[in-house]
């Protein structure tokens, strides 16, 4: 791997660790307010949420609160912040497709610099965010869902480019399990269905 290929993967490591490191410095120690302490709660119980419900994310909740580090607001915290800053990972690496498709197969250096600076600059901005670092620092079911969401969107962008060599369902099937899967989290990754109809009517017009 040469410096060439390894210069988005390093951009992308910057993303990650800027981000990770904001996050953890910020993270809240304790209970905060609002659904968080409820949410603490029922993924160290395995209990039951308020209408309608999130057991997707009690589950995985659960999971956290089995780590050997801090209390369990601690930890249901910190599944914010890894959904949240693998979020802002994604969002990079969707971007800098995007900018790259935008400029086609046949790019010069400064547009693949163009693409990897675009990449870093909307993940920071989406990381940075007040409502976004706030969801991140917190019990909630936000930054979950907005992982959920990207995957999708990188899903139908990954079916998009292998469509072009060979046509394949794989990642549109793969896409649609998620957003099932995540009726047990937030109704709000539902929502990536109509755009990604959109993008296979394109596709395939």
């Amino acid at each position: 791997m040469n410096l060439k290929s390894r210069v988005p993967l390093l951009g992308g490591l910057f993303v990650l660790l800027a981000t990770a490191i904001a996050y953890f410095r910020t993270l809240n120690p304790t209970v905060p307010f609002w659904d968080a302490g409820e949410f603490i709660a029922v993924s160290k119980i395995l209990g039951i949420p308020h209408p309608p419900g999130t057991p997707f994310y009690v589950l995985i909740g659960r999971i956290f609160t089995m780590l050997p580090w801090g209390t369990a607001a601690q930890q249901v915290n910190g599944l914010s912040l890894v959904s949240g800053t693998l979020t802002v990972v994604l969002t990079y690496f969707v971007t800098l497709r995007l900018a790259r498709r935008a400029f086609g197969p046949e790019r010069e250096p400064w547009q693949e610099w163009a693409s990897i600076a675009g990449g870093i600059c909307a993940a920071l901005m989406l990381a940075f965010s007040d409502n976004f670092w706030e969801n991140s620092v917190e019990a909630e079911v936000y930054q979950m869902m907005s992982l959920a969401q990207i995957l999708v969107f990188w899903l139908g962008l990954r079916w998009w480019e292998a469509h072009d060599r060979k046509p394949t369902v794989g990642p549109l099937l793969l896409a649609t399990y998620l957003m099932w899967l995540s009726v047990g989290l937030h109704l709000g990754v539902g929502v990536m269905g109509a755009p990604l109809l959109v993008l296979v009517a394109f596709v395939d017009w």
